[in-house]
């Protein structure tokens, strides 16, 4: 069926170059299509390959991927996210963070016997944006970005609040680890010399629901990456590619994938390679042209060849 789709995908190049959609839809339709077009001389293969559909990767990194690693146990895996069919031999990582402040509630009529939480966060925020961050010379600047900011009671009636939170997007790089991170912008918090701010920092914990129903917990803390380019995988990636007809290229995504659990967790090579460009992702109308589309369905097939063939 997948084969069939790219076919009319195909024969529609006179109603428009796009197809609908490039996350993920598009590489996984190219990835079954491609690989499972090989299915005839797997008695030539030297190995496996399987094609992984799994769910909840935009919330929770690697969750939906990790049953699949630990019933494959694989030895190599690549990631279908939009690459712009570049070989992404690494990413950042990316941990939800979540700041509050706590104050002591008080009439508005008489602040000045409370502690108005929000006052101190704002002091907290400007402290932040201060901070120093790695950079690393290849994956770029880690980043810290504030993402939403609410006070306690809410709203607020004639009262000071007792309580601010913030929630920030840290985005890291290899070698960071969630407790240098949190310890990093608590220095930073109590290097504030103007006021003594009760605060505390953590990773969040969130839960979700699954399309089945089954409720999934997951620590925010999806760690950065980075894969050798003479790592064998690499090098029989570029050559398949090589052979589809496009120019071997090594890049690098900027935002967060599956792949984080498989390298990192799991110490399996790892990497990435889509057809659409990365900065289409999470958009409205995002889109693939039609002849990306149907070289990564080739890549996926020469890759395969390239890694398995005897």
């Amino acid at each position: 069926q997948a084969e069939d789709g790219i076919r009319d995908v195909e024969r529609s190049r006179g109603l428009g170059d796009v197809y609908k959609r490039q996350d993920m839809k598009g590489s996984l339709a190219a990835m079954i299509s491609g690989i499972g077009s090989l299915s005839r001389m797997k008695d030539k293969f030297c190995g496996e390959v399987a094609v992984s559909a799994s769910v909840m990767e935009e919330v929770a990194e690697g969750v939906g991927l990790a049953p699949n690693i630990e019933y494959f146990n694989p030895d190599f895996v690549i990631i279908g996210e939009s690459s712009d069919l570049k070989i992404a031999c690494g990413q950042r990582g990316r941990a939800e963070i979540e700041v509050s402040v706590s104050g002591k509630s008080a009439h508005s009529s008489s602040p000045e016997i409370g502690i108005n939480a929000v006052e101190d966060m704002m002091m907290v925020v400007n402290r932040l944006k201060k901070i120093k961050l790695p950079e690393d010379n290849i994956l770029g600047k880690a980043h810290l970005v504030l993402t939403d900011i609410i006070s306690f009671p809410y709203p607020a009636q004639s009262v000071v609040p007792h309580l601010c939170r913030a929630t920030y997007d840290r985005r890291t790089l290899p070698d960071e680890t969630e407790e240098g991170v949190i310890k990093g912008l608590i220095s930073e918090i109590r290097s504030i010399k103007e006021k003594s701010i009760d605060a505390k920092v953590k990773i969040v914990d969130s839960e979700y629901r699954s399309y089945t129903g089954e409720k999934i917990k997951f620590h925010k803390f999806i760690p950065a990456w980075k894969i050798n380019i003479d790592n064998f995988l690499v090098k029989k990636a570029l050559q398949g590619i090589e052979k589809t007809g496009i120019n071997p290229q090594v890049g690098y995504y900027s935002f967060c994938t599956n792949g984080s659990y498989s390298a990192v967790n799991c110490k399996i090579p790892t990497i990435g390679f889509g057809p659409s460009k990365e900065n289409l992702a999470h958009r409205e109308n995002e889109y693939i042209e039609i002849e990306r589309l149907l070289l990564s369905e080739q890549a996926y097939k020469n890759i395969t060849l390239s890694l398995l063939k005897i």
